[in-house]
């Protein structure tokens, strides 16, 4: 409960927390449960680490970008540490989830005071936009914890949690706020991730004939809330960012914009794959073989 409301806000007190999980978990663990066969199919999620692994002994580089496997060995140990510490239930698998809602509120909140702290002591109108206003994460991976929320709170809406105690009304109004949040965040792939969830969960509410004028107010206020990023002028920047440098990106290859530099990966990478469609060119590798395309 504790590494889920903690998740969206401060890494190192995340850290603090997923060391004491780690240490009770070696101490307290049932390791009994490896002797029931369902625990080894709980354990599957373990293939995101063993499929690197497996990459780099085929490809006789494991010596060479062993490193890759240090820095991804969470995706092996936690799920062995979850599975012999928690007999999952779907009540408790919605009481994390709430947790994890709390965190997000109290990481918004907190990132909104700081902003209006800011703007009122400096006079300064871009605290309240991308990093100067993300106060724990980079915004991209901010943006990405609150989508995932807006999604919870949709299935709520769609089909009640009874352990949620947040009604159909209240589902919405956090998703337009968290809505907001996100537009504030200025992360262009957050951005384009929560228009997809609303247009998800929109053919849902359709499809199980719950659009009603209230649902038809909400939609109004997201859209009047993208329609914002063309008016201010933070924002604008942001969004402009992206269309401009598609089409300059051949022209200008030398710029440093973020934006530039993935479209430049993207078609690099399409390059690469073209040749390798099958196999591919394994954890690590695949970053120098793109720095030749470079």
């Amino acid at each position: 409960m504790v590494i889920a409301i903690t998740i969206p806000l401060e890494k190192k007190i995340l850290n603090v927390v997923l060391i004491l999980f780690s240490l009770s978990a070696l101490i307290l663990g049932k390791y009994s449960v490896f002797k029931k066969r369902n625990s080894w199919l709980k354990l599957l999620t373990t293939l995101l680490w063993f499929i690197p692994l497996a990459q780099l002994l085929f490809l006789n580089s494991l010596s060479l970008h062993s490193y890759k496997l240090e820095t991804k060995l969470s995706l092996f140990i936690i799920p062995i540490f979850i599975l012999i510490t928690i007999e999952f239930k779907k009540e408790l698998i919605f009481r994390i989830l709430k947790a994890f809602i709390v965190g997000g509120l109290v990481s918004s909140l907190i990132c909104l005071l700081n902003s209006f702290y800011v703007f009122i002591m400096s006079g300064d109108i871009s605290a309240f936009f991308y990093q100067n206003f993300s106060v724990f994460h980079h915004p991209s991976y901010f943006s990405m914890y609150l989508n995932f929320i807006i999604g919870i709170l949709y299935f709520n809406a769609l089909k009640p949690i009874n352990n949620f105690k947040i009604n159909f009304k209240w589902s919405f109004i956090l998703i337009l706020f968290y809505t907001l949040i996100i537009v504030l965040l200025s992360s262009k792939n957050g951005w384009i991730t929560n228009i997809i969830i609303h247009l998800f969960f929109s053919f849902f509410i359709l499809k199980n004939k719950l659009f009603d004028l209230k649902y038809a107010s909400f939609i109004v206020i997201v859209i009047l809330c993208f329609t914002s990023i063309k008016m201010i002028p933070s924002l604008k920047w942001r969004s402009n960012e992206f269309t401009e440098n598609y089409k300059n990106v051949t022209s200008s290859p030398t710029s440093t914009s973020s934006t530039n530099a993935r479209i430049i990966a993207w078609r690099s990478a399409s390059e690469l794959i073209k040749n390798k469609l099958i196999t591919g060119y394994g954890t690590g590798i695949s970053i120098e073989k793109l720095n030749e395309v470079y």
